[in-house]
């Protein structure tokens, strides 16, 4: 499986991690934390297809890949279907404090589509050490249809 490293570290003022992936970007300064979403193989946190009414769910391992303290995490979720894609706090390690050097944690994101069609949006994580320099995650998911469960009238269910 490929991995990509998406790095957001305070290199250049003014250069963030917008869209997803900075593969170009310059190595963070010394001394600098940098983020880094691993293991995404294109750049995206994809739920898959999901069933109007259920819920998928999906983990990204974030890192600061810098050798400065990243300080504390906040995550939230942004864009035009927001609201099908949930944090899940009680699953996620991110909360337990500052992000070491060299440390990783975990954020689990939830799909619960309210509408069939493809959805999008994006997580987004910022460090209190590089408030300027968001981490941002594409989150993609279908929602379908749910599957028929007819019944036929004054039958009983099997």
């Amino acid at each position: 499986m490929k991995k990509l490293i998406l790095l957001c570290g305070m290199a250049l003022a003014g250069q963030g991690c917008g869209g997803g992936g900075d593969e170009g970007a310059p190595p963070p300064l010394p001394g600098s934390p940098a983020l880094a979403a691993v293991g995404l193989g294109s750049g995206a946190l994809a739920l898959g297809e999901v069933e109007l009414g259920l819920t998928g769910a999906a983990q990204v391992t974030v890192t600061n890949v810098g050798d400065g303290d990243a300080g504390a995490l906040t995550a939230q979720i942004t864009g035009a279907h927001a609201s099908a894609f949930l944090l899940d706090a009680a699953a996620s390690t991110c909360a337990s404090g500052a992000l070491a050097a060299g440390a990783s944690c975990q954020l689990t994101v939830r799909f619960v589509p309210a509408e069939v069609g493809d959805l999008a949006a994006a997580l987004r994580i910022t460090a209190t050490a590089a408030p300027d320099l968001p981490l941002d995650i594409s989150l993609v998911g279908r929602g379908r249809p749910r599957r028929g469960r007819c019944r036929r009238r004054g039958l009983p269910a099997r």
